[in-house]
Formats: C-alpha cells, structure tokens, sequence
C-alpha cells in the first residue's frame, strides 16, 4: 500500500484529503506545517507527497526547495489560487498542481500518474 504524506496548515483540509486517499485505498499520513512534514518526509519515506502552498512561515515553495536537498519524492502542489504563475512554477519544478475543490477521482488520476511516474 502507497503512503501518501499530506502537508497542509488547515486541519480540514488534512482531513478531507485524508479521507480521500484512504478511500482510494492508500495510506494517508499529515503534517500540519512545513518543518514537521520534512521531518516526516525523512522519518516515514512517504511514496508521495500532497503538498498545500500558502502555509504560514514555511509556504510550499519553500519546503519542495529543501526536500529535493535529500529526496526525490514525487510531489503534488494543492492551490486554492490556479493561476497560470503557480502553474508554470510548479511544471518548471517537475511537480503537478492541483485546485483544492478536486474530486476524488480527479485526485486518483493525479496520484496515479505520480506514482506511476
């Protein structure tokens, strides 16, 4: 079973995310900010990694730059702002970005397609 790692600051969001995965039969696993998500990156060697970019003190951007220092874990941006910048700042990275108002179905695919890489 794929463990998924899930950092983001809204507890609802970690939540619904959470439950999502879980439902599409992965292991879900959260960090509510960006430090401890690197800490768990490192600890539990997630198979991928559903990262939030606006987050307090350490924004997603920030943490994708230090955890590509010591993994290659693939990586997807969760953005309640899909602009074209955030979208080509996340292809330029090698990461994909999706809305956070996904379907579960929506978040398979992308998953998938991570993890199948």
């Amino acid at each position: 079973m794929s463990k998924i790692l899930i950092i983001d600051d809204s507890h609802e969001m970690i939540h619904l995310f959470g439950e999502m995965i879980s439902l599409l039969g992965f292991e879900a696993i959260a960090s509510s900010d960006g430090r401890s998500g690197l800490s768990l990156i490192q600890s539990q060697q997630p198979d991928l990694v559903l990262l939030d970019i606006m987050m307090p003190d350490m924004n997603g951007w920030q943490v994708y730059e230090e955890l590509r220092t010591f993994s290659t874990v693939p990586v997807i941006f969760l953005t309640a702002d899909f602009s074209s910048g955030n979208q080509l700042r996340a292809e330029s990275m090698g990461a994909s970005l999706l809305k956070k108002n996904i379907t579960p179905f929506e978040l398979r695919d992308a998953m998938h397609a991570q993890l199948e890489g």
